[in-house]
């Protein structure tokens, strides 16, 4: 994900919508800082700045497959569901793990590749 900085007010509305905290402030607008983006989209999807400023790029190994990993909205090839994760993990009623009282929770896993 980038910011058109031709579009950018830096409002900096997006900046709380990133749960990567990937979006940081300069001067006077707001970029994507690549190395921490996890390709989730929720900037963009969560329609929050004004001014339509997010570009999708063109996503190359590794950051595509953070893309198909973290994106809430892409449906996934093989399983044919959206979001994150599997259906197991995305519904209780496909495995009726958790029992009424139990919690679970899943852990995001950020792969960093050096070049």
């Amino acid at each position: 994900m980038r910011i058109n900085l031709e579009k950018c007010t830096g409002c900096m509305e997006c900046i709380p919508y990133c749960p990567a905290r990937a979006i940081v402030a300069t001067e006077n607008k707001c970029i994507v800082d690549e190395g921490r983006c996890f390709e989730c989209y929720i900037c963009l999807t969560s329609g929050i700045c004004p001014v339509d400023a997010f570009d999708k790029i063109v996503l190359k190994w590794p950051r595509i497959l953070r893309h198909i990993f973290s994106s809430v909205a892409m449906i996934h090839k093989g399983t044919g569901i959206d979001g994150r994760g599997t259906a197991e993990m995305k519904t209780n009623d496909v495995t009726g793990r958790y029992r009424h009282g139990e919690v679970g929770f899943t852990v995001d896993v950020v792969l960093h590749l050096n070049r």
